[in-house]
Parts: structure tokens; sequence; C-alpha cells
């Protein structure tokens, strides 16, 4: 495997270092926003709090329209297999960091979104309260609840769907620009299915997970139980599952 950094100019060095950042933090964000319907499971407010999930997750279509141009840009000048191997496996890898400092930092987080649906829900201005719950810490014995995990089991229908859903979400970008690259005289076509990729995993998502998600929150059964699954899952999908996948297709058509 040869990794020539000396190969790239300097603007495809630039894009060489940050596609992993850009999608680490489009990523992060997401693990962000899933704290916001736990607030609202606590507050009881579901309906605002999957309002404001959906609103801060919105802007990681920001990320997406740098990452989208910028793997396209590498992908027609060339750049190496190895190389690309390594932009992904980088990606995928600081994307587990991110997740797994947002778990770290989860309570502070809650606590953020838990202040967050109270001062929207009474000033009905959302700048003015996202800068007052920025100022907010205060302790919250049910967001405290939450956050322990001790005795937390793993139900095996909700580990293997989000399995399924989050691989294919977070390999479905990266793996058709592969076969672009791997198939240069049908790259226009292949790109052209990321969309299609993209849109698999937000129907599995759709259609199967949150269904799952939501009638659990309207019972108030096993939600939190649901959520760790999910969180837990997907912070191994980064760091262990997506990685090993998408490196056993690199050496196969190596």
């Amino acid at each position: 495997m040869d990794i020539n950094l000396e190969s790239l100019s300097s603007v495809e060095l630039i894009l060489f270092l940050t596609i992993p950042i850009l999608y680490s933090l489009m990523l992060t964000v997401e693990f962000i926003a899933s704290f916001s319907r736990v607030a609202g499971y606590v507050l009881q407010k579901n309906a605002i709090s999957y309002t404001l999930q959906n609103s801060v997750m919105a802007t990681t279509r920001f990320f997406s329209m740098a990452l989208l141009p910028s793997i396209g840009f590498l992908i027609d000048h060339g750049i190496s297999k190895s190389l690309y191997l390594v932009i992904v496996l980088s990606s995928f890898l600081i994307t587990s960091f991110g997740a797994f400092v947002v778990f770290l930092f989860r309570f502070r987080i809650i606590t953020f979104f838990y202040n967050l649906i109270l001062n929207y829900s009474s000033s009905g201005r959302l700048l003015y309260s996202v800068f007052l719950s920025l100022k907010n810490t205060e302790s919250q014995e049910d967001v405290s609840k939450f956050c322990r995990i001790s005795g937390i089991k793993f139900h095996r229908s909700i580990t293997i769907n989000t399995l399924i859903i989050y691989t294919v979400h977070s390999l479905g970008v990266f793996l058709t620009f592969f076969l672009a690259l791997m198939f240069p005289s049908n790259q226009v076509m292949i790109t052209q299915t990321t969309g299609v990729m993209n849109a698999l995993g937000t129907l599995l998502l759709t259609l199967k997970l949150e269904p799952m998600i939501s009638i659990s929150i309207e019972n108030r059964k096993d939600y939190k139980e649901l959520f760790y699954n999910v969180f837990i899952v997907r912070m191994v999908i980064f760091l262990l599952i997506s990685p090993i996948i998408f490196s056993t297709i690199y050496f196969f058509n190596f």
C-alpha cells in the first residue's frame, strides 16, 4: 500500500485533511442532536424536542454540501486508492472519537436541551433560548437518572436493526465514490448513486428504527435502553464495523 502525500497538489492536500474533519463534524452534530429527544422524553415534551432535533440535524447539510464536492474533486483528479482508504478510515475513527466525547458529556448536553425546551416553550424565541440555556447548567435529577447506564441491556432486535441501518448509512457515500475510483469509465453514473445510498439508509431508518423509538417514547417503556442500544452500537460501527468492512472491500479489490 503506497501512501505518498507528495503526489498531491496543495488543494488536494487541503481536501485530504479536511474531508475527515467535515465528515466527523457532520456525524458528531447528529449524535449531539439525538439528546434533544432524551430531554423531551424526560420533560414529556416530545413534539418540541423532535422539532429541535431536526433543526439541529439540518445544520449538518452545510457539512454535507462541502463534503460531497470535496470527495468528488479528489476522485476526478485521480487520488490513489491507498490515500482514499486513509481518508475513509480517518473519517470513521475521528467520528467514533467525537461520539465518545459526546457520550462522556451526555449529562451537560441533555441539561442544555432540557433548559432549551423549557425556555423555548415559554418564550418562543429560539436564539434567546439557546443563549439562556447555555448559561444555566443547574443539575436535574431526572437527567442524572437517565445518564446512569448501569444495568443497561442490549436487545437483539434493536441491535441488529441498528447495525444494518447505520452500517449502510455510514458506508454509503464513501463506498459509492470508491467504486467510481475503481471504474473511472463509469464515474458519472456511479457517483449519481450517492443519493440512492443515502436514500436507502434514510428509508430503512424511517420505516424500521424510527417507529420503534417513537412507540417506546409514547408508551414511556424501555426508551432509555433503546436509546443507549442505538447510541453505543453506532459508536461501535464507526470504530470497528465500517472500517473493517471498507478495508476488506479495499484489499479484495487492490
